[in-house]
């Protein structure tokens, strides 16, 4: 309970400054700050989540995430500084609706990220239960 605590609580610290910090850089109306922020503390709490898991099955699957979403955060980067270079990024295009008022990818996305990120967070807690589980029933014979 005290880790599932102070990871709520961290992600929630950090995905509010970000996105205080994002809002600084792109003013926006009232709803679309609290579309903004939710996004972005949503979007924090599924990449930790899946981070948790992944090094949960092992370092070597958590060193290939992580350096997987390093690529999948700086992919937008190299559309802006490079001229041939032209990716669909699915965040970006999330930030994109929010910014400009169509809004129409905020619900889905927040759907999927809250189904993703409930699931990255349930399963090792099953799986060390299930380990735990075994073990008391290998000491008991």
């Amino acid at each position: 309970m005290v880790h599932a605590a102070l990871f709520t609580l961290l992600n929630l610290i950090v995905g509010l400054i970000i996105s205080m910090y994002g809002l600084k850089i792109y003013p926006l109306g009232d709803i679309q700050e609290i579309k903004w922020t939710v996004f972005t503390v949503l979007l924090l709490f599924f990449c930790s989540a899946f981070t948790r898991l992944a090094f949960s099955i092992g370092p070597f699957v958590g060193a290939i995430l992580v350096i997987g979403l390093i690529s999948f955060f700086t992919i937008p980067l190299l559309d802006l500084i490079m001229p041939n270079f032209n990716v669909d990024h699915p965040v970006a295009d999330v930030y994109m609706s929010i910014q400009f008022g169509n809004q129409t990818a905020f619900i889905p996305a927040s759907i999927i990220l809250i189904v993703l990120t409930l699931i990255a967070t349930i399963i090792p807690y099953i799986v060390k239960r299930l380990t735990e589980s075994r073990a008391m029933a290998h000491e008991v014979e």
